[in-house]
């Protein structure tokens, strides 16, 4: 069964922008520079295909390769997929636009962890760090969009 976390936040910013940010990630001006997650881009692009080494930067910390599998410009929609030795699955970013014109994001993961040490690890430490470092990137996201405002 897949663990499955999503998180939403509002932003007052035009949606493409918002997408275009997005879509920069960890090579973003507005990237925390107190995040846990650590995002090396091994593709030099963000095209479908971008390939990059996440990892978390603490000791015996989780590695991953995270891939761009669908980029859709034009409905707002991002997917990567991951896999590693702690867990392989995928997260989506969708943007919606309110009455206001301004962007709602939707970020989904999905994982299936591999092995009782990780599920162990992910239920004790990594899920609620993961949900804190999100909540942190798109926290930094949302100031850096309203303030370019």
């Amino acid at each position: 069964m897949p663990e499955i976390i999503t998180q939403k936040i509002k932003v007052k910013a035009i949606a493409h922008d918002t997408f275009r940010e997005l879509m920069l990630w960890g090579d973003s001006a507005w990237w925390p520079s107190r995040c846990p997650m650590d995002i090396e881009n091994l593709s030099g692009n963000h095209d479908v295909g971008a390939r990059y080494r996440q990892s978390v930067k603490f000791l015996l910390g989780p590695e991953w390769v995270t891939v761009n599998k669908v980029i859709d410009k034009k409905n707002l929609y991002l997917r990567r997929d991951f896999f590693g030795k702690a867990f392989d699955g995928f997260e989506e970013y969708t943007i919606a636009i309110d009455d206001d014109g301004n962007s709602e994001i939707t970020f989904t993961f999905a994982a299936e962890l591999k092995g009782r040490l990780n599920k162990y690890l992910w239920k004790k430490f990594g899920r609620q760090m993961h949900i804190d470092s999100i909540t942190m990137i798109l926290k930094a996201l949302k100031e850096y969009l309203e303030k370019k405002q």
